[in-house]
């Protein structure tokens, strides 16, 4: 299995590095973590993934009002080869309020994989 983890560090502003990267890699990545990359819910996963050969999950970070208005950041993702089987194991957010996490289980004929990307947001 092919993974491979960045900091992105605003992945909007790289877009098209990006679209390079996750596309003209062969083999291509079966899995690719993502921290820091400043995703809300405006920006579908379309943008990131444009021709549909990833199940994206995203956990981006949590602000509101002017909060979100004054500092960006954060957030996480994980992307998975469409062909690989996996879901995402829910309520993570609630258990570590302090961590941007996102989790996945992987699920192969004989074994499971669970995979973790997280990020500590700075205080």
């Amino acid at each position: 299995m092919k993974c491979v983890f960045i900091n992105t560090c605003s992945i909007c502003n790289k877009i098209s590095e990006w679209h390079h990267m996750i596309y003209s890699n062969k083999p291509a990545f079966d899995v690719i973590l993502l921290t820091e990359t400043w995703l809300c819910n405006d920006i579908p996963n379309s943008m990131l993934d444009p021709f549909c050969k990833y199940s994206i999950f995203c956990c981006d970070r949590h602000t509101t009002g002017a909060e979100s208005e004054r500092r960006g950041g954060g957030g996480v993702c994980i992307l998975v080869a469409k062909p690989i089987q996996c879901v995402m194991v829910v309520d993570t957010h609630s258990k570590y309020p302090s961590h941007e996490l996102c989790c996945v289980d992987l699920i192969d004929k004989t074994q499971k994989y669970r995979l973790f990307v997280v990020y500590r947001k700075p205080n």
